[in-house]
């Protein structure tokens, strides 16, 4: 097999470590393959690699696995991979994982796998059961390049616990805004604060519900939101100032909640909105940057 067959080889095998079906894992082993992990003794044969495979699903229900790339190293390929998921199963603490590992394959003259060598870092891996999984922002694959202008503004830290610490400083600086105040306009033509803040609102609808599509497993794509369309119909300076800020502290707090509750595995599933991947992991980020921005833009061109 050359590098592409095995590229594509190895994207249907991590497929089958996502499907929490065994048997497709052993599938793509020959028949007296084997597959080792660390130093644990080989699983030899289809059967042993089924139960092995088992072993992981039943631990990590909600078990993903992606794959990191495929390189060939002489006469073996490296399989590299991400696995996340949450240790729910019998005995589990409970607790979500992100480790990343690879697998050395030899592969037969059949196009299967008759030898395995996988390793991963055990002290990591008991580190995450025990205290959880490190939080870490979107890279360049998982948002367009536009959304990384929200992505940026935010600092680093826990983004749930960031999400939660917004609101305090949001509200410094929204409650000190006038109902007369918040009809103002820094220039013609530009929203008024009002429009701003209900604009921050529909935006972190339309985020945490791509969120919440793309974790719950769902793979059809989600349409473009057109701020545009959405403030002349929104008739944001027809309601009261206040009004807009309960509605932003409702939304948030729902926000923070979907957040706070995802099960680990959800956090790097990926889907398409507005023609682009995006992840929920990304999104988290988007929804505290755009707050951000647009606290940015209310102080520096509406309040001075």
């Amino acid at each position: 097999m050359d590098l592409s067959d095995v590229r594509d080889f190895a994207a249907k095998y991590t497929a089958a470590w996502c499907s929490q079906d065994p048997a497709r894992v052993a599938a793509f082993f020959a028949e007296n393959g084997s597959l080792t992990i660390n130093h644990a003794a080989p699983s030899v044969g289809r059967g042993a690699i089924t139960a092995a495979a088992q072993e992981f699903m039943t631990a990590f229900p909600d078990l993903v696995v992606a794959m990191d790339g495929v390189d060939r190293d002489g006469d073996r390929f490296v399989y590299r991979w991400t696995l996340t998921g949450t240790r729910t199963g019998a005995g589990g603490s409970g607790r979500g994982v992100r480790i990343s590992g690879h697998e050395r394959w030899v592969v037969g003259p059949d196009g299967l796998i008759d030898q395995s060598l996988g390793h991963f870092d055990e002290a990591e891996y008991a580190r995450q059961l025990s205290t959880g999984i490190p939080l870490t922002p979107p890279d360049r694959t998982e948002a367009g390049d536009y959304f990384f202008t929200y992505i940026n503004k935010v600092p680093a830290g826990d983004i749930r616990q960031i999400l939660r610490a917004q609101v305090e400083d949001a509200m410094s600086s929204l409650r000190g805004i006038s109902e007369v105040r918040s009809r103002h306009r820094y220039a013609p033509g530009k929203w008024t604060i009002r429009q701003v803040l209900g604009h921050v609102n529909d935006a972190e609808r339309v985020f945490a519900y791509r969120a919440l599509w793309f974790a719950r497993g769902f793979a059809s794509a989600l349409p473009s939101f057109d701020q545009d369309v959405a403030i002349p119909t929104a008739a944001a300076d027809g309601r009261s100032w206040s009004s807009h800020i309960d509605e932003f502290l409702a939304v948030r707090a729902a926000t923070i909640d979907l957040f706070q509750h995802l099960p680990a595995g959800a956090w790097l599933r990926r889907g398409m909105a507005s023609g682009r991947p995006c992840s929920v992991n990304a999104l988290a980020y988007i929804i505290a940057g755009h707050l951000t921005h647009h606290l940015q833009i209310v102080k520096e061109r509406y309040l001075h």
